[in-house]
């Protein structure tokens, strides 16, 4: 299911990119973020319709809106093939949505998941704001001042850390699983691990990695580790709830499905990574500063309060 942005939200991004050749960051928006529901929200505007709030969903692939909003905007809507199977919010998704969306001075059309039933005890929620649209721009995560700053991908590569000149400064690759999802090398108590950045509140060590790297004999519960590191920007002393594998190491690959009333199989392509060895969660986030240059495939970081 191809969830990226429809050709007007990437038009307005190339009207006012800044020019590669003069390295200045263009920005494009600057919007608070409010923690809730153990997440983080952003304000945005659908259909013209400002007010609401999407939850920020950095490991998330497929953005998504509630079933009643979908409703009360008489969303253009087309069904999901019934062979990619998507889920948000805990539940699967068959149908899509055509709208329009703003952050800050950036707008355009996108296809959104449609999510049946989105339980939220925050009544401004009204969907899931993912990769899919972020990976627009480049992202800058800023929790000492309670922002997400969204600028042009358009700009020399490596000079993005504009808050100061004299912190150290972490640089690492990202590596791309599918379109939008990225992992980053790090180290945890100096053993070499791939981690996701999620916008959730709990980080989790997977239960094989626990096990085969650290020696940790329980497939769950947390653990309290000496330091989380990435390129020698540390976390000290982070505890980490360590949860069992059952992805069965999928690592892409085709598989066989029945056709039904027929004794042929057709394959049936399939996208699946696997978890990743850590998920680093919103309170080891907040210690630092992140800057991910997405068309660069690079993550900057500094500590949260650098100047």
């Amino acid at each position: 299911m191809n969830m990226r942005l429809a050709a007007c939200f990437a038009l307005a991004l190339t009207a006012t990119s800044a020019r590669a050749e003069d390295c200045q960051l263009k920005l494009f928006a600057s919007l608070d973020v409010v923690e809730s529901d153990g997440g983080l929200i952003v304000p945005v505007t659908l259909q013209g319709q400002p007010g609401g709030y999407m939850t920020l969903d950095l490991d998330g692939i497929v953005s998504g809106v509630t079933e009643d909003l979908a409703k009360r905007f008489d969303l253009h809507r087309q069904a999901i093939d019934q062979q990619t199977f998507i889920y948000l919010s805990g539940q699967r998704i068959f149908q899509k949505g055509e709208i329009n969306i703003q952050l800050g001075g950036s707008r355009g059309d996108s296809w959104m998941g449609i999510i049946p039933k989105y339980a939220t005890s925050d009544p401004r929620v009204i969907g899931i704001l993912g990769m899919d649209v972020l990976s627009q721009f480049d992202l800058e995560l800023d929790f000492a001042h309670h922002k997400l700053n969204l600028f042009s991908p358009d700009h020399c590569k490596g000079q993005v850390i504009y808050w100061t000149k004299t912190a150290p400064v972490a640089a690492v690759p990202m590596t791309l699983r599918g379109d939008a999802e990225f992992v980053i090398p790090m180290t945890l108590d100096d053993k070499n691990i791939n981690a996701e950045i999620s916008s959730g509140d709990t980080a989790a060590l997977n239960g094989k990695v626990a096990h085969d790297t650290f020696g940790l004999d329980n497939a769950s519960g947390t653990h309290t580790f000496k330091m989380i590191a990435v390129d020698g920007l540390g976390i000290t002393n982070p505890t980490l709830t360590i949860y069992k594998d059952e992805s069965g190491g999928c690592n892409g690959g085709a598989t066989q499905q029945a056709k039904p009333m027929l004794t042929e199989r057709d394959p049936v392509f399939q996208r699946c990574y696997g978890n990743p060895d850590l998920v680093l969660g919103l309170q080891q986030l907040k210690h630092l500063r992140v800057f991910i240059a997405y068309k660069e495939r690079m993550l900057y970081a500094t500590a949260a309060g650098a100047s």
